[in-house]
């Protein structure tokens, strides 16, 4: 059921159908297992709760955070599902680019002077706030591997 669910929430140019994504039984569906490949990632990285619920954009709890992480009914919304799925494309963008794990995750922690970090890591300019620096630092990785 999930394979096809995610099947179809693509279209042909390999694009996610958000349209698809408003249906709440596509949404009840996929939210566990892309809510534990975030957890996932988010060990690999080794980032604290606080961390991980800034990069949420605080749109959930810590509460909300343990009873999901501990296997409770999860609902994720299309904000937090736009903001994993960021996550997702910046952690494989990293595995292309580095070939490995730590490299990727000294180049995210580490301070960075190009004009997009401002001389600080790419973790902190994720962890400072909108959204947009998620998607910033994804199209700065993805132009880094020669992505247009």
């Amino acid at each position: 059921m999930l394979h096809s669910t995610l099947e179809e929430a693509y279209t042909s140019t390999g694009l996610i159908s958000w349209k698809l994504l408003e249906n709440p039984e596509v949404m009840e569906s996929i939210s566990q297992p892309i809510f534990q490949v975030f957890l996932n990632i988010c060990d690999e990285w080794e980032l604290s709760v606080p961390h991980r619920l800034k990069i949420l954009g605080g749109i959930i709890s810590e509460s909300t955070y343990h009873n999901w992480k501990s296997g409770k009914s999860i609902k994720l919304n299309l904000a937090l599902l736009e903001r994993i799925s960021l996550i997702l494309g910046i952690y494989k963008a990293l595995n292309l680019i580095f070939l490995n794990d730590i490299k990727a995750h000294q180049w995210l922690n580490a301070q960075n002077d190009e004009a997009l970090f401002s001389s600080i890591s790419p973790l902190n300019f994720i962890l400072q706030g909108p959204v947009e620096n998620l998607n910033r630092t994804r199209k700065y990785l993805d132009a880094w591997r020669g992505i247009k």
